[in-house]
């Protein structure tokens, strides 16, 4: 198995120089293999190979000798990068972007030879030396690779492990059922309803008044830049409360219960069917960006990961499954609550008062484990 572990690192000035560097110089090498390769396509039909384009290395190194300072396994990281960007684009993906020094996020990749955690505050990193690292967790299994990253101006270090299969918690008998959403993040079988933080809402004034600020001033001036960089300290607040709900409910979940059913929902379609929608309005762009700011793509990820290594039992429901519509009493389908406006409706006929997510998370516990059968 794999497993991912990210720490905040606090480098001095030399090294925040040095990983600035590298950022520059892996953004130069991706930049010029993927106009490199596409050149060679487009004029000559050639098809350059990742082996190809990192034996032109040593010739860019000659031309530009600022690209010895760097950590040499980064740079050829990178060309790779870009070949798997490039081989995406023929199955189905965009093709790939040149890549741009004005990304709030830029990072890069090394291997794991010259990567070591000497203790709970010091790692070593290729070039770098020893960096003051907060290892807020101990690392399990064997390291890979390490991947340097700034994120709103704060440094952080990614380290991907290979681990021995994890030892899984006690069997436990425990079912739910649970309907995701919007008005409320999740509402349980047993009619708990977990509640929707809304980050980004709680935030949109303070975020309103940051843009307008930018917005007044001259681009890409040094106060525009400052401004630029409070913004996206601020998103990434946002970004990490969101992922911070996701990884404590799911944690909460897979320690309390043994089954898990959830519906096999498509987050992006959701969001992409309301953006393309005939009439794109105010009301649609609120509910585009309240599906954004309920992250539930990013919790049904993680409560995947976290169910497979505990070992529990999580099931998916097909995603057209009528779990809203279907009164949990006597089965009767009740087209009309499609209109997600109807939050309580009364069965035709059993004239059973149903609640709509309660009614929807008895149903989807229903139908998870009928599939166990």
């Amino acid at each position: 198995m794999h497993k991912g572990y990210k720490f905040r690192i606090y480098p001095n000035a030399k090294q925040i120089e040095l990983i600035e560097k590298t950022f520059g110089c892996c953004r130069l090498v991706y930049n010029d293999a993927l106009a490199r390769k596409s050149k060679a396509f487009s004029r000559r039909g050639e098809k350059l190979s990742c082996t190809d384009l990192k034996n032109l290395l040593p010739s860019l190194k000659a031309r530009l000798p600022f690209l010895r300072e760097v950590d040499s396994t980064a740079l050829q990281q990178s060309i790779m990068k870009m070949d798997d960007a490039y081989k995406m684009f023929f199955k189905g993906s965009g093709f790939p972007k040149y890549k741009s020094k004005r990304n709030p996020v830029q990072s890069y990749k090394t291997v794991a030879t010259t990567t070591k955690i000497l203790n709970s505050k010091t790692i070593e990193l290729a070039k770098l030396g020893k960096i003051s690292c907060r290892i807020h967790r101990r690392v399990i299994g064997t390291i890979t690779s390490a991947t340097v990253s700034r994120v709103a101006g704060k440094y952080y270090v990614s380290f991907t492990c290979d681990i021995p299969e994890l030892p899984k918690l006690p069997a436990n008998e425990n079912q739910i059922g649970i309907d995701l959403g919007v008005k409320e993040f999740a509402v349980d079988d047993k009619n708990h309803v977990y509640e929707n933080p809304k980050y980004l809402a709680n935030s949109l004034k303070k975020l309103q008044e940051e843009y307008r600020k930018l917005s007044r001033m001259q681009k890409f001036s040094k106060n525009f830049i400052k401004q630029s960089k409070k913004i996206a300290r601020l998103h990434a607040k946002i970004a990490n409360q969101r992922r911070n709900h996701a990884h404590q409910l799911s944690r909460y979940l897979v320690n309390n219960y043994g089954t898990i059913c959830i519906e096999d929902l498509n987050v992006k379609g959701m969001i992409e069917q309301v953006k393309n929608s005939e009439q794109y309005n105010v009301e649609k762009h609120n509910i585009r960006r309240a599906y954004s700011d309920a992250g539930l793509g990013q919790f049904i990820t993680i409560l995947t990961y976290k169910a497979e290594e505990t070992g529990r039992t999580l099931i998916k429901i097909g995603r057209y499954v009528p779990s809203s519509q279907t009164c949990h009493c006597c089965g009767h389908r009740n087209p009309a609550v499609k209109d997600l406006s109807i939050r309580e409706w009364v069965c035709p006929d059993c004239g059973a008062k149903l609640q709509r997510d309660y009614n929807a998370a008895i149903n989807i516990l229903n139908v998870g484990l009928s599939t166990l059968k």
